[in-house]
């Protein structure tokens, strides 16, 4: 199996992890043939990585349905006002509902306010770095370095006895 087999690419550049639903198991999943999830990056590098994940999770559903063991449902993760990942784990899920529901953060009026300002803050620094114009770069020649890089590796205090010994300085200039 490539790499590639469990993933598709939207007309706009965007990646999805894509699985086909074992015939015998698709009314567990409303009679669905497959299962697409966004990966949300249009880097082939990146994308690959996060559907591996989907990848093994949802090989672990299929095993289990198949092994007609009981299912665990998926944990309950949230962030408490202070920013603190939490997570309700009881083994019942309805208890953690339930938990849940008891337990969840308030989110006060001014905790919304800035959370909405840090949103904006990161995204307009987003647009600015994608909007900035590229820095003026004077443009040198290699050979215009050479004499600069050769002082470097050769310079005795900086490298400690490590630098180039003298064959290996007329090796390398001549190359």
């Amino acid at each position: 199996m490539s790499k590639s087999d469990f993933m598709c690419k939207n007309r706009h550049g965007m990646y999805y992890a894509r699985f086909i639903i074992p015939k015998h198991l698709q009314s567990h999943f409303n009679n669905r043939k497959e299962i697409r999830r966004t990966l949300q990056t249009d880097s082939r590098k990146l994308a690959i990585k996060r559907a591996r994940i989907y990848r093994v999770e949802f090989e672990k559903i299929v095993d289990q349905l198949m092994s007609n063991k009981p299912m665990k449902t998926g944990l309950i993760t949230f962030t408490d006002l202070n920013m603190n990942l939490v997570t309700v784990d009881t083994g019942d899920h309805l208890k953690d509902v339930e938990l849940y529901n008891l337990i969840k953060p308030v989110e006060t009026k001014q905790a919304s306010v800035t959370r909405k300002k840090r949103e904006e803050e990161l995204h307009q620094a987003q647009l600015k770095a994608i909007t900035a114009p590229m820095p003026d770069v004077d443009p040198k020649k290699l050979s215009q370095y050479l004499p600069e890089y050769i002082k470097h590796q050769t310079d005795p205090d900086r490298l400690e006895g490590k630098g180039w010994k003298p064959p290996t300085l007329e090796t390398n200039e001549k190359t």
